[in-house]
């Protein structure tokens, strides 16, 4: 079974765009906090990142995949 991977970083940009082009505020609640969650995991991946290369998919499962689950 293949699986599909999308990138955080384009899924944020149009998140940011829903914001900007909103006047809603309720629906800027919601939409906000998809926005501040993404970047929560682009942070906590770049840190994730900077270690060694075996590491990095252990730490995705342990400190990323609670965030999107």
């Amino acid at each position: 079974m293949t699986k599909r991977s999308y990138c955080w970083a384009h899924s944020r940009r149009k998140f940011y765009e829903l914001i900007k082009g909103s006047s809603d505020l309720n629906n800027l609640k919601e939409i906000n906090l998809f926005f501040l969650s993404i970047n929560e995991i682009l942070k906590i991946d770049a840190e994730i990142r900077k270690g060694n290369y075996e590491e990095i998919v252990p730490r995705r499962e342990a400190e990323v995949r609670p965030l999107i689950d």
